[in-house]
């Protein structure tokens, strides 16, 4: 699936290819640049390192397999250019992902790419100044207790720190992943089963392939620790209802397919007087000012199709015509369908209405045939009526292709049915019969 935003230029999967080689071979090379730079001084750099982590005053760390000490060089020289390239990183991948995400969730990737790096900084100082040293000195303290002799290992003492940072490092994107997704509208009940599977697979994924042998025992409890610290992180939005827009509730067409439908209450620049009714359960809405014109309107449509799996989107001012050829292509590509109830066109037959702007939503939705159908017209319209404290005086019925501009009373509810529809005789039943409206006969 693939959804082009007014922005977005229709570029071939091949150029995308190419894009990314060109990003990702910069990267490459900024990255080995960084990191033959840093071993040329890596001798000076890990002494440093471990004459503030050695815990003892006098010489006991030793090197008992100089192999996985060359190893220790080599990778703490590329963990230091990949540190330091951490710049050029966000910014090669912030230009590569931005044409193909929406605002908000750029929005979200800049925020979360950048307070993890900058976390990430002031947690491994942290570490690497004030942790370890203490833990262990207090280790050492205990083996001059029992009376042991104080020799270690450098490597061991490395491999610890470095595992511990990167555990703790993928805790943190995954929880701050799931803050920032639930800040920005993005993680909810419906598609938390969704970023779960995302975010724990993959860090559960990474914890378990990049552990080291010397902390095989500790996979279970690190993952159990994982696990449980996202759900509580994650709580409040876990079990959000989506109350912004309203919610759309599932429900099935005549021909058993389940469609979820979205009303698009859009004030056409302040033509459309049915602007800003009332939302009313079943249907989420999505407010706007001008979906033609606006392309800040249309991208959030498409979000809001996307992020809550909309199959029918109902434009309340206009029919769905004006609105340009791409927005309407992205249907298609989301398979949703885009409707328009036209009630800028009840103007053309009474000026003002004394009948409520949430109930004239309503009344154009149950005459619509897809994604509803002729024979439900009427029991939909009496369930409608029953709801209602006061009913009109009068009713007038008339197809939905009818031009003509005749007036009618305030007080007078306004059929416009399908235009295949022939047969009015249930529907007058209910109206006349059951509700006593009279029928309004259109000069």
């Amino acid at each position: 699936m693939s959804v082009l935003l007014e922005s977005d230029s229709d570029a071939s999967l091949q150029s995308h290819l190419d894009e990314l080689t060109l990003r990702t071979t910069i990267l490459f090379i900024s990255i080995c640049l960084m990191s033959f730079t840093w071993y040329t001084m890596i001798d000076s750099t890990l002494a440093s390192l471990m004459g503030h982590l050695q815990p003892c005053s006098e010489s006991c760390l030793n090197i008992y397999e100089p192999a996985q000490w060359s190893v220790v060089r080599w990778m703490a020289s590329i963990l230091l250019g990949i540190f330091s390239c951490l710049p050029l990183l966000l910014y090669q991948m912030h230009q590569f992902a931005k044409p193909g995400l929406l605002p908000a969730e750029f929005n979200a990737l800049r925020r979360w790419t950048w307070s993890s790096v900058l976390f990430t900084i002031f947690l491994a100082g942290l570490l690497v100044l004030e942790v370890f040293p203490i833990i262990y000195a207090k280790g050492h303290a205990n083996h001059i207790a029992v009376g042991l002799e104080a020799q270690y290992s450098a490597v061991e003492l490395l491999v610890i720190l470095l595992s511990t940072l990167w555990i703790l490092l993928i805790f943190f994107i995954a929880w701050s992943s799931l803050v920032i997704l639930g800040i920005m509208g993005i993680l909810h009940q419906d598609s938390s089963d969704l970023w779960r599977f995302r975010i724990y697979g993959m860090g559960s994924m990474l914890l378990v392939l990049s552990i080291p042998d010397q902390m095989q025992s500790a996979i279970l409890p690190v993952l159990i620790l994982f696990w449980t610290g996202g759900e509580v992180v994650g709580l409040q939005w876990f079990s959000k209802q989506i109350d912004t827009y309203g919610r759309a509730s599932p429900r099935f067409d005549s021909e058993g397919r389940r469609r979820k439908v979205a009303i698009l209450d859009c004030s056409c620049s302040g033509a459309n007087d049915h602007h800003g009714f009332t939302p009313f359960p079943g249907y989420s809405t999505v407010r706007t000012s001008n979906i033609c014109q606006n392309k800040r309107d249309r991208n959030a449509v498409i979000g809001h199709l996307i992020n809550e799996n909309i199959t029918d989107a109902v434009i309340t001012g206009c029919d769905g015509t004006p609105c340009p050829v791409q927005f309407k292509n992205n249907f298609q590509r989301l398979d949703a369908t885009l409707h328009g109830l036209n009630l800028m066109a009840l103007q053309n037959h009474r000026v003002m209405s004394n009948q409520e702007t949430s109930f004239e939503v309503q009344l154009a939705l149950l005459q619509m045939n897809d994604p509803f159908d002729h024979a439900s017209i009427p029991f939909r319209l009496r369930d409608l009526l029953e709801e209602q404290e006061t009913l009109p005086q009068n009713y007038a019925i008339m197809p939905t292709g009818d031009t003509r501009w005749n007036y009618v009373n305030q007080d007078t509810l306004v059929l416009r049915l399908p235009q295949d529809m022939s047969d009015y005789t249930e529907i007058e039943r209910v109206i006349q019969g059951e509700y006593g409206i009279k029928a309004f006969s259109m000069q």
